[in-house]
């Protein structure tokens, strides 16, 4: 039987959550390709999809058994996705635009249709207060009393892209035929999206998401993008480093060079740890890297923003090339530890395209973030120096830190660290990123002495 139309989304109609939408909150949920029992003791695969109450016990389906792909599960996540979706339409009384609806049906999802249904949040959005949604959105970082992290990040995250959304103005209803012949009125003219004259024909090249595969996708879409990286590298030599290779061929350098372009050009959060996670470059996101006019307004200030911090680190770092380990520790204050955090990584990171996140923070601050309470970053540890990076897709930049200081055996998802000399002083680093030990979304680098 088909679901009952109650109140519409936009225009008149109910919305489905869009790729990117499944693909948020894929980032989230985490993927496991084999059967496994979840927390609570039941068989679970793929995004969270519940198999059967109970542990695996073999009754299993045939194909479960075997494992599934990314994009099965993606399917049976979009699926799981229906009651939250429903929840949306249901309850928003006021129009959505595809990006707001996205966020609220991750936003459900995660929280459930009962507690989306009693919220002030909803109560908020149906008086057309759509400003608050984000802050509203920011309450709901709490489990069993604690602050946790990843939610921080996820509604935070979720509010961006609710933030970055429109609505669309509704469509007239058709004119209803006259008793007496008027003079008909001229229609109101509807404000185009801006897009460049220079190239008026770019939607038309675009036919398709780019997924990194094997064998690679490639085309002339690919190579369209990668123009569009180079003009943005150009555009931005000082703190974004890379050149492509213009050959039609979607590989790993791409993909980093697409996460590298839409941070300093505004792409939401959300949209870069699509891009990390997934591999996927949607059509929204390469039109624009390929046509900057076509950003909202949202957009352009966060892009700014963030090329204006890029900037000020740099301006105020010693520059890369002048720096070199074994000769930057100086006169100890922090037991040397501090010298070389500012005089080598904090330059060499940020060089890479890395903000500077949080450093040093007091017992207070530490516990209300979940910190480790022998953390780096704490105050109380005079000897140590910790800073985060802020990054979606950190990996390759925490392995060439760890090369640039001799630490060819370094992987993500470990804890290990590592000992080196510098200015006459021996210190050990830890530099963390991996989604295993929750530093998915920074690098962490903490130095101590040894």
């Amino acid at each position: 039987m088909a679901r009952k139309r109650r109140s519409a989304t936009t225009a008149g109609r109910d919305l489905s959550i869009s790729d990117e939408g499944v693909r948020l909150i894929a980032g989230f949920e985490g993927f496991r390709s084999d059967l496994y029992n979840d927390p609570a003791g039941h068989c679970t695969i793929g995004y969270g999809h519940l198999v059967h109450l109970g542990n695996c016990d073999g009754s299993e389906p045939a194909d479960f058994r075997k494992g599934i792909s990314r994009k099965r599960a993606r399917e049976l996540l979009r699926d799981d996705a229906a009651s939250a979706e429903a929840a949306v339409n249901d309850g928003v009384k006021v129009p959505l635009g595809q990006e707001q609806f996205d966020a609220l049906v991750s936003f459900v999802f995660n929280v459930g249709t009962g507690a989306f249904g009693r919220s002030t949040l909803l109560r908020h959005l149906n008086k057309g207060r759509y400003e608050d949604v984000p802050k509203q959105l920011d309450r709901w970082v709490k489990a069993g009393g604690k602050t946790l992290e990843g939610l921080v990040r996820r509604r935070k995250e979720e509010g961006e892209l609710f933030a970055s959304g429109t609505v669309e103005p509704p469509e007239p209803p058709e004119p209803t035929k006259p008793s007496k012949p008027t003079k008909p009125s001229k229609p109101a003219k509807r404000k185009a999206a801006p897009v460049p004259a220079e190239d008026e024909s770019a939607d038309e090249t675009v036919h398709r998401d780019l997924e990194l595969t094997s064998p690679l996708t490639e085309g002339a879409d690919v190579k369209a993008l990668q123009h569009a990286l180079n003009v943005i590298a150009k555009r931005f030599d000082r703190i974004v480093d890379f050149k492509l290779d213009e050959d039609g061929k979607l590989g790993d350098k791409t993909v980093q060079a697409t996460i590298e372009a839409g941070n300093v050009m505004g792409l939401v959060g959300s949209r870069l740890h699509d891009i990390e996670k997934q591999h996927v470059i949607t059509k929204s996101v390469q039109r624009m890297l390929r046509e900057p006019g076509s950003r909202t307004e949202a957009a352009t200030a966060r892009g700014k923003e963030r090329r204006d911090e890029l900037r000020k680190r740099l301006d105020t770092s010693v520059p890369l090339a002048a720096v070199r380990v074994a000769m930057s520790a100086g006169s100890p204050h922090w037991g040397g530890s501090n010298d070389v955090m500012e005089a080598f990584v904090e330059p060499f990171l940020v060089k890479r395209g890395l903000p500077l996140g949080s450093g040093k923070r007091t017992p207070a601050e530490n516990k209300r973030v979940g910190g480790s309470p022998t953390s780096d970053h704490l105050t109380t540890q005079t000897r140590t120096a910790a800073r985060d990076f802020p990054t979606f897709s950190g990996e390759d930049d925490a392995r060439a830190l760890a090369k640039s200081m001799g630490f060819k055996s370094w992987h993500p998802n470990s804890f290990d660290g590592f000992t080196f000399s510098a200015g006459g002083h021996s210190f050990r680093v830890q530099i963390l990123w991996g989604a295993a030990i929750n530093h998915d979304d920074h690098v962490h680098v903490g130095i101590s002495v040894a």
